[in-house]
């Protein structure tokens, strides 16, 4: 418990917005949005101050027709909606590559009761992936396959990634204008797309393998890594 307590909390600038919750549901599936009524709020009935989480409920105006979804960040929301749409809609949320997902349209969208349904996130920061997966699988992602991928992230409540991608641009921006290294000695020195967890890991492996790394790949990963860092803050995922 000491060690817990020592876990800084999830930051407060990475809250996001329910449009990109809404914008999400749209996305996995069309038409949906209109159901749901997304907020945040800063508690959760029930659950101690300081603790992030969500809330479910039916609508107040009598008829229940909507879900009312409250959550501490826009990753509570999404983490609530696939808690929603699995446990009470029978939905299957997954990842691609591990199955991919069964979703639909219910003829009647499931009621929450009469009492609201609260959970809070048991620990601060729910992480997904290491450094290795994004070296041999999401090197490979364009943007569509990237959004899917976050999708799925979010609705399973993953708040926290590693974001290695275009590190290599950073890098050879800083090595060439400010140390004078020539283009080709950075290029050389970096391992190709298929190896960079080993260029990214030291080197370990040993450097300059499937490269010369092409300036065209570490400028078209530093422009898909700024729609991916949008895309997560707006998901409140660090």
């Amino acid at each position: 418990s000491s060690s817990l307590s020592a876990i800084p909390s999830f930051p407060p600038h990475l809250v996001g917005t329910t449009a990109a919750v809404s914008a999400l549901l749209e996305r996995v599936l069309p038409g949906s949005s209109a159901h749901f009524v997304p907020s945040i709020a800063p508690t959760c009935p029930g659950v101690a101050n300081g603790t992030n989480c969500f809330t479910l409920a039916d609508s107040s105006d009598g008829d229940g027709a909507q879900t009312v979804i409250t959550g501490t960040t826009a990753s509570e929301l999404t983490g609530g909606l696939g808690v929603y749409l699995r446990e009470y809609c029978g939905m299957t949320i997954g990842w691609k590559r591990g199955g991919g997902r069964h979703v639909f349209t219910p003829s009647t969208w499931p009621r929450i009761g009469t009492t609201s349904v609260s959970r809070p996130r048991k620990v601060p920061y729910s992480h997904v992936t290491q450094v290795c997966t994004h070296s041999y699988t999401l090197v490979w992602h364009d943007w569509g396959e990237w959004e899917h991928f976050i999708d799925w992230m979010a609705l399973a409540g993953h708040n926290s990634i590693v974001a290695p991608t275009g590190q290599e641009e950073v890098q050879y921006k800083v090595l060439t204008e400010q140390f004078g290294v020539s283009d080709m000695d950075v290029r050389n020195w970096t391992n190709g797309p298929a190896w960079l967890t080993w260029s990214r890991g030291q080197n370990s492996h040993g450097n300059g393998i499937g490269g010369p790394l092409p300036r065209s790949f570490m400028k078209g990963q530093w422009a898909l890594q700024i729609q991916i860092l949008g895309r997560y803050r707006e998901l409140g995922i660090a």
